[in-house]
């Protein structure tokens, strides 16, 4: 009998569980916001792509990163955190491949970009660990986030609501 080959657990090349966090932004001036990216060392267009990144360089570094970004092989230096995508004129995606650069990129953004022009809206994640096996491709966050109508919402508040009203507080 065959058995199936091992999988590992899916991590960044800086060491943190591949849990891909999406960030859906407002945009309410599609040029301010162009020209407010472009104006960011850290945050290039990748035009084959069609995206723009946010790497860890100038403005990025000083984001309080672990000293695991810096240090480790030449091959980690020049880590994209984040890639963008302007879904629309209204619209602005970001995905990130770890809970740690999602905060750090509502922070970073933030600063960066006047909420008169983009105001983050929307956050969900993937919150299953990945794992992938010999030979499998490495998933992107975009990926995770491709087909929203397989897409379940929890309503916390509902859920605790009808726990309690169960007489369920513990689990409430």
């Amino acid at each position: 009998m065959k058995t199936a080959p091992p999988r590992v657990l899916l991590k960044t090349s800086t060491d943190e569980l591949f849990l891909p966090p999406r960030i859906v932004y407002h945009v309410w001036d599609e040029k301010e916001l162009v020209t407010r990216l472009r104006q960011l060392r850290c945050m290039a267009f990748d035009r084959p792509g069609g995206r723009w990144t946010w790497n860890f360089e100038h403005e990025a570094k000083a984001m309080g990163f672990p000293a695991i970004y810096e240090s480790g092989p030449a091959a980690r230096q020049g880590v994209v955190l984040a890639s963008g995508y302007l879904v629309d004129v209204s619209t602005f995606h970001v995905y990130v491949r770890c809970v740690e650069r999602r905060v750090k990129f509502l922070v970073f953004f933030d600063r960066a970009v006047s909420r008169s022009c983009a105001k983050a809206e929307f956050l969900d994640e993937f919150n299953l660990v990945t794992t992938v096996g010999p030979g499998e491709a490495i998933p992107a966050p975009e990926d995770f986030f491709r087909n929203e109508r397989e897409f379940e919402f929890l309503d916390i508040e509902k859920e605790v609501r009808e726990r309690r009203d169960r007489g369920e507080d513990a689990a409430a």
